[in-house]
């Protein structure tokens, strides 16, 4: 029987969104082995935090994350939430200078997790593990 461990747990979260939009967590997941019928290897995965809704962008290559990154703001605007924050982890496909000019024009701050602690963004690699 093969399995994976994992790490203890941090605990539970001390400030928890109260409102839709709050917190953002985002990551990308690849590159798949198997090709989608589309041509992507990679998946882009944002999760509310609050409301625990989760959308999830096909790509093919890592470099797409801002046009979806764009999109998810978008139709979060149009369902009348705001988004204060963003978590990632320190992938330069989250840290770099077009994502922080597209956060900075929009307000939304941009919170990266520590190296090495999947744990600070639990949420989206959680579902990471659920999607594939």
């Amino acid at each position: 029987m093969c399995g994976k461990q994992h790490r203890e747990t941090f605990g539970t979260k001390k400030n928890r969104p109260t409102v839709a939009g709050e917190q953002i967590n985002a990551d990308v997941c690849g590159p798949m082995q198997e090709i989608s019928l589309g041509g992507a290897r990679y998946y882009v995965c944002f999760k509310d935090d609050f409301i625990k809704f989760r959308r999830v962008f096909f790509k093919r290559k890592k470099s797409e994350v801002v046009n979806c990154l764009k999109t998810c703001i978008s139709e979060s605007e149009a369902a009348g939430h705001r988004i204060k924050e963003l978590l990632s982890d320190g992938g330069t496909e989250f840290n770099n200078s077009e994502v922080k000019a597209l956060l900075a024009s929009k307000g939304i701050s941009n919170r990266i997790s520590m190296p090495y602690t999947p744990e600070q963004n639990g949420a989206t690699e959680r579902e990471n593990r659920t999607l594939v």
